[in-house]
């Protein structure tokens, strides 16, 4: 005996509803998609081959921090990624100037001489991962230190000596360095303001105590002075990587 059109219709929908809530209660909420993965992970976070940055549910608590952090005359500096294989469809020469671009807008109430801008070429890694998740963190705020002791730089700082290398702050900030660059070249230099016959003591300790701080030495090299007489003397730190383009 063949089943009526509407009984069968009426089991279809029964069937339909069911597994829909079945979709909803138990296959997504254990296999949630890559776009809320992404959310629920970075507080900044792209598509791959756009410059759009969107923001993850714990934005708010995270600018809050980079604030916080920001004494009067520090900087903020964001640095873009980007793979060779994404397309870059803005007028900036590449993608991660341009995210970078993107996240400084959500810091608008900076002053544009208080952010910095700089891309990074990523590796096969990043680019292999960027397509896997679809949506990736592919920027890195961070701030930079300007005071009485130090001025950071996007690859270095400059070290002024007055009151004694064995600062706190500078010793807090050659720890960092050698934590964060363990494979990067550094040149360490003095500027001076007459010539000398004399080798750099200053360069010399901060060698010594970058390797106390678990760096190989043959990392660090140690440059001839630079006399500059119209610059107050001061020390030099520059990490060297292996490719990068500021903006």
């Amino acid at each position: 005996m063949f089943k009526s059109p509407l009984y069968i219709l009426l089991l279809f929908l029964c069937w339909l509803v069911a597994s829909s809530w079945f979709y909803v209660t138990e296959i997504k909420e254990a296999y949630p998609n890559k776009l809320t993965l992404a959310e629920n992970r970075y507080p900044l976070f792209f598509k791959y081959s756009d410059s759009n940055v969107l923001k993850g549910t714990n934005f708010d608590s995270f600018k809050a921090l980079m604030l916080q952090k920001l004494e009067p005359n520090n900087r903020i500096l964001i640095t873009g990624n980007y793979s060779t294989n994404e397309h870059n469809n803005t007028s900036h020469p590449n993608l991660g100037i341009a995210r970078a671009k993107s996240v400084a807008q959500l810091f608008s109430g900076l002053g544009d001489h208080r952010i910095l801008f700089h891309s990074q070429h990523a590796d096969s890694t990043f680019e292999n991962n960027f397509k896997s998740l679809q949506w990736l963190d592919a920027v890195e705020v961070s701030v930079l230190m300007n005071n009485d002791f130090l001025q950071e730089m996007v690859h270095g700082a400059k070290i002024n000596f007055n009151e004694g290398l064995d600062h706190p702050k500078i010793q807090a900030y050659l720890k960092y360095i050698a934590i964060e660059n363990t494979k990067h070249q550094i040149n360490l230099v003095e500027i001076i303001n007459q010539e000398t016959d004399s080798f750099s003591a200053n360069c010399n300790f901060i060698k010594t105590q970058l390797v106390l701080n678990g760096l190989d030495s043959s990392f660090i090299n140690i440059l001839p002075f630079i006399v500059d007489s119209t610059q107050t003397p001061h020390l030099e730190v520059h990490i060297n990587q292996l490719e990068s383009n500021e903006y």
